[in-house]
């Protein structure tokens, strides 16, 4: 039977590389059943292709094949799928190198986005603080537009009132 993952669990966290058996068989060189062993033994968790149908296809995380591949201790061989020799300390050793570099890479990639989060979040706070303050700037020119008005009123009302004789401007 496959390891089926519960959605409470801590292993719930869907993988963003799944591929399905064929394509992980092909990738390590391993017949399908070689898959599925692997995920009866453990070394593998599987994953509906479709959220909440459990009996739709099954896919693995591609990390998690490759790790699987270097816990097993076989390599592929040229002979064919099925077919596996011990690998070599050394290349054992390199695959794990080289799965931490993926995983060095996956964690400098997820702080990439994250600071790319944070710089739109950013220019976000930024575009609405430059709204605000131009809305603060067309209600202080409908001000200055206003006291224009009252004074070009006033300016008139007193050139009118010069045209007038001294008497008239006394009286008023």
């Amino acid at each position: 039977m496959e390891a089926v993952v519960e959605p409470d669990s801590d292993k719930a966290k869907r993988p963003n590389d799944l591929i399905d058996y064929d394509e992980a068989a092909t990738l390590v060189d391993r017949h399908r059943n070689r898959i599925r062993a692997w995920i009866r033994e453990g070394l593998l968790t599987s994953w509906p292709a479709e959220e909440g149908k459990p009996n739709a296809k099954r896919l693995v995380s591609k990390s998690e094949l490759m790790k699987a591949v270097v816990v097993s201790g076989k390599a592929a061989h040229p002979g064919g799928p099925g077919r596996a020799e011990p690998v070599p300390d050394g290349a054992v050793q390199l695959l794990q190198v080289q799965l931490e570099a993926e995983r060095l890479r996956s964690a400098s990639l997820e702080a990439l986005l994250k600071a790319e989060r944070q710089r739109s979040e950013a220019l976000e706070l930024v575009a609405r603080a430059e709204r605000e303050r131009a809305e603060v700037e067309r209600l202080r020119g409908g001000d200055w537009r206003d006291r224009a008005t009252a004074l070009q009123a006033e300016l008139e009302a007193l050139r009118s009132e010069q045209g007038l004789p001294w008497w008239r401007r006394l009286i008023g």
